[in-house]
């Protein structure tokens, strides 16, 4: 059994690949958070007006060609305030974005632990 650490949380998590995105998902909804994962970021745009998480964490792909206008848009609107979390191989340019970078070989832990942080 999994601690609820995440208990409270709501997180977006965007990652194309449906297999990822469905494991990591439930791996983070058993340690209490609420997660809408979905696909790409023109959906992630939808669920973040809906509702403001608390959390958005961007996985390898979020089909889009730029993902700092798009972390720029969500944070200066719907996630202001939200801790933003990269979960990918490689870092991105993200200069004028507070983020953190958490390496996919790092394991789903150090991600929680990111999490858990805030």
């Amino acid at each position: 059994m999994n601690p609820k650490t995440l208990e409270g949380q709501s997180i977006l998590y965007i990652e194309a690949d449906e297999n990822t995105r469905m494991l990591v998902a439930r791996m983070l909804s058993r340690r209490g958070a609420k997660v809408a994962a979905v696909a790409t970021a023109d959906v992630a745009r939808k669920a973040c007006n809906v509702k403001p998480p608390s959390a958005v964490i961007l996985g390898e792909d979020i089909g889009t060609l730029d993902m700092a206008d798009f972390l720029n848009e969500i944070c200066q609107g719907c996630a202001l305030g939200s801790t933003i979390v990269l979960y990918r191989s490689e870092s991105a340019q993200l200069d004028n974005i507070e983020h953190h970078h958490v390496k996919r070989d790092d394991g789903f832990g150090k991600l929680v632990t990111v999490l858990e942080a805030g």
